[in-house]
């Protein structure tokens, strides 16, 4: 064997053993979520979400109201020129503006009442490994994690087309399927504020 075969299976084995690796990490990456995203524990309804840190949580839900919303929002600052005021001192004012790219609502939901949410969530689809009941009415996509025959988490998507990013897309999908069911407590408290996972 020459000298340049030589380097060519050294570079060929090189390229092989990165790409072994990277598909090492990505697959890690996939299956136990980045790094950085938080984790809620919604321990009323006994279940946890895990997030991008940049989305806003938003917990309405208990044993009477609806629900957990998280929100991919971009927040733009604008300020309106210096206006002099009757005393001559002169002031600006600064808008701050938070707009929704995307929201998840989560909420309980019980088989033995009837919603829309139920109704139109009548597909089997897997996310992430988990398998869901799906479906769209009105231009919403809802999801339903069920715990037993009777009840489960239901999560509904409304997008908004005109800013929705498809890395909002990606993230929103990940925040779908890294929901985890758990055993009730005997006795339950409210939500637990974020934490980083591992």
């Amino acid at each position: 064997m020459n000298k340049s075969t030589k380097i060519v299976l050294v570079v060929i084995v090189i390229v092989v053993i990165l790409l072994l690796a990277v598909g090492v990490a990505v697959h890690y990456q996939v299956r136990n979520g980045p790094v950085a995203w938080q984790t809620y524990t919604e321990s009323d309804f006994s279940f946890q979400v895990s997030y991008p840190p940049a989305w806003v949580l938003s917990d309405q839900l208990t044993a009477k109201t609806c629900c957990l919303f998280l929100s991919a929002v971009t927040v733009s600052t604008t300020t309106a020129p210096a206006v002099a005021s009757t005393s001559g001192a002169a002031t600006s004012t600064t808008t701050v503006t938070a707009h929704e790219r995307v929201k998840l609502q989560f909420g309980y939901y019980n088989k033995k009442v009837s919603d829309p949410f139920q109704e139109a969530s009548t597909t089997q689809v897997s996310i992430g490994g988990t398998r869901f009941y799906s479906g769209v009415a009105n231009g919403v996509t809802f999801y339903l994690l069920p715990r037993n025959d009777t009840e489960g988490v239901g999560v509904a998507v409304f997008p908004d087309s005109a800013v929705e990013t498809a890395a909002d897309k990606a993230d929103a999908e990940k925040v779908i399927s890294s929901i985890k069911l758990f055993a009730p407590a005997a006795t339950s408290t409210a939500g637990t504020a974020p934490a980083t996972t591992k």
